[in-house]
């Protein structure tokens, strides 16, 4: 640290330093600077052959050391001269040093060269006044123990503590920070951040590499990199040391992203955004090669998106929550917004969160599913995600095609009996995501009409998702309709009660086989009992324990295609892109009705039927294109309860 002697205008190099502080009290200058050209230098004031008086930065310069010989200084330090700019080595360690050479000064003198002290305890300030708009000026703001403004003429307009109030309204800091009772530190990442928002520096690096001293952190500078990249390297340094999660609680989404925020910007909206500690603590997270690797509680919201807690509550008492979106790699998330919105506040979730016993809600869910799971996950920090599903929204439901659309009743048949709504015209299932607690894995339940002769067998379907966003569908044949009440037992039923007619088998040699296919998934503690395949998934068994239910689980990305054991049904479940986002679409299809088999017909022949009928699906035209949430015409119906589609008598 190099001082300059206030009578002398000579440099006192390499000052000694005595934990951390210099041995010599000093003033500090805050103040923006001329054109390079105008002020005085380093090596100007080395060489003792420049005249000083020529540059206009030398008024500035003596009236800075005439105020401070009042205070009894006999040292300041000033930006311009007291740093060899022409030393790389000595820039990065007087940038890495600045916040705390701050801290320790006797006095911080700011001059707004465009303001005229407008009267006593007023700050009014002049029309080309940059100083509040920059950023290297926030943390000579903050960081002194004592702040004195001065006008262009350098007469005293007040002093931090003051003029509180108006410097609080002109920066967005809180008063409390500004008149020393709390401080920097005891404030979020996020409300810290928001106090950089909207400020600019000469160089783009500088606006990250100004904030290091505010988060206690330490970098090398590396000019030329960007500022984006500058700004990601400070967030990385910065959850190395906090694991503050307001970090993410930012704003400003243009589509799928990482947890980490590209500029301070996204802040801006955080003045109030508080961080709260919870007894278990948060869960370490560091940053990776395949993105922040994090553990944390996910609940489902909308088909392949979560909501996730960032323990924050904003100026409204609310907790915030983002979205996550899984893409193709079952650990990979990103972040994103869900119908325009980047943030989740329900207070449903918040009822969850504040209590351990998730069961007196009566929310109806799939069996052995929990309202949220704590997962261990990667979101990669990407300009650009390869997976283009992850730019789409989810239409929150599913389309009905193949002979289904046939099977179900007329609009004037229908019972609408919850919050999903049933579209005749367009043949959607959709399950509206602001009620995903009630409705997320709820089983829509279809009562199909005007059967034919082999789809008879089939008298109830059952369709939802688990946790994971897999596709789930249960038919129900005439023998299982008695049986199905009980597979609707809530979670807060014993575990006996709803289950005691799918007892739990251990799986067997070839459920295990089959276990890493499209269909399904078993596991230890899994009693539903998914039906097992055959002929390498392209057949669902028929289950001997529970006959008459055919339970089966698509994968989220490759969806299902089987045909049923002893039938000439071909259920197809497959995701498609629509403008709207992409949707589920469910085709049951009598393939005897399509293609008449053969006696002897075997499963080779079988396999290239059900190939056949798929690709047959995928050329129709794709009605689902004309999609529209908007769209709420008189064929549109919703009320309270399960949803249920019944035959008129």
């Amino acid at each position: 640290m190099h001082l300059l002697n206030v009578n002398t205008l000579r440099l006192e190099k390499d000052v000694r330093e005595i934990h951390g502080k210099a041995a010599v009290e000093y003033g500090i200058l805050s103040h923006r600077w001329l054109p390079l050209k105008d002020e005085v230098l380093f090596q100007d004031i080395e060489s003792h052959q420049v005249n000083l008086e020529q540059k206009p930065g030398h008024y500035k310069l003596t009236q800075f050391c005439k105020k401070a010989r009042r205070h009894g200084l006999q040292y300041v330090w000033i930006d311009t001269c007291c740093i060899n700019k022409m030393d790389s080595t000595e820039v990065q360690e007087s940038i890495n040093s600045m916040y705390r050479w701050y801290e320790n000064a006797h006095t911080c003198y700011v001059f707004l060269k465009d303001t005229t002290k407008p009267g006593p305890g007023r700050l009014e300030l002049g029309g080309e006044e940059e100083w509040f708009s920059r950023g290297w000026t926030l943390q000579e703001l903050i960081a002194p123990k004592e702040v004195r403004f001065y006008d262009r003429n350098w007469d005293l307009i007040g002093t931090r503590k003051s003029l509180r109030y108006s410097l609080s309204d002109i920066t967005g800091i809180d008063v409390s920070a500004l008149n020393g009772t709390r401080k920097p530190q005891e404030y979020s990442i996020a409300q810290r951040m928001s106090w950089a928002s909207g400020r600019q520096t000469t160089k783009g690096e500088d606006r990250s590499y100004s904030l290091i001293g505010l988060f206690d952190v330490s970098m090398p500078m590396l000019y030329g990199e960007g500022e984006s990249k500058a700004f990601m390297r400070l967030q990385e340094e910065i959850i190395k040391r906090s694991d503050d999660r307001s970090i993410f609680a930012w704003k400003g989404l243009s589509g799928p992203h990482g947890l980490l925020a590209s500029s301070p910007d996204a802040f801006k909206d955080c003045q109030h955004m508080t961080s709260v500690p919870i007894r278990t603590g948060n869960s370490a997270y560091s940053m990776t090669n395949r993105g922040i690797s994090i553990t944390t509680y996910l609940s489902p919201w909308t088909v392949d998106t979560y909501a996730a807690p960032i323990n924050c509550i904003d100026g409204n008492g609310k907790k915030p929550r983002i979205y996550l979106r899984r893409l193709e790699a079952d650990d990979q998330y990103a972040r994103v917004s869900v119908m325009g919105k980047e943030f989740n506040y329900s207070n449903i979730l918040d009822r969850i969160e504040d209590t351990k016993d998730k069961v007196h809600y009566g929310i109806k869910i799939l069996p052995n599913d929990n309202l949220s799971r704590k997962s261990s996950i990667y979101v990669r920090q990407a300009r650009k995600y390869t997976d283009i599903h992850a730019h789409y929204e989810r239409f929150h439901g599913f389309r009905l095609s193949g002979d289904l659309p046939e099977l179900l009743p007329h609009k004037h048949m229908i019972e609408t009996l919850g919050l999903h709504r049933w579209n005749q015209k367009k043949r959607t299932l959709h399950f509206p995501g602001w009620y995903v607690l009630r409705s997320f894995r709820d089983l829509v339940e279809l009562t199909l009409t005007n059967l034919t002769k082999e789809v008879d067998k089939i008298k109830v379907i059952k369709l939802g998702f688990d946790f994971d966003s897999n596709p789930t569908l249960f038919l129900f044949e005439s023998s299982a309709i008695d049986k199905r009440v009980d597979f609707d037992h809530s979670y807060h039923k014993e575990e006996h009660d709803r289950t005691s007619w799918l007892p739990y088998v251990k799986p067997s040699a070839l459920e295990v086989a089959c276990g890493n296919m499209s269909v399904q998934e078993r596991h230890p503690d899994d009693t539903l009992g998914w039906n097992k395949l055959w002929e390498d998934g392209a057949v669902v068994l028929n289950n001997p324990l529970r006959f008459g239910l055919w339970a089966l689980k698509g994968d989220r990305i490759k969806g299902l295609n089987v045909k049923l054991e002893n039938t000439s049904i071909q259920v197809i479940l497959t995701k498609r892109e629509t403008k709207d986002g992409l949707i589920w679409d469910l085709n049951i299809t009598n393939l005897r009705k399509a293609s008449p088999r053969r006696s002897g017909e075997d499963s080779s022949d079988l396999a290239e039927s059900v190939e056949s009928a798929e690709s047959a699906e995928s050329d129709e035209p794709d009605e689902s294109d004309e999609l529209t949430e908007s769209d709420e015409s008189d064929e549109s119906y919703e009320s309270d309860g399960l949803w249920q589609l019944t035959e008129s008598i």
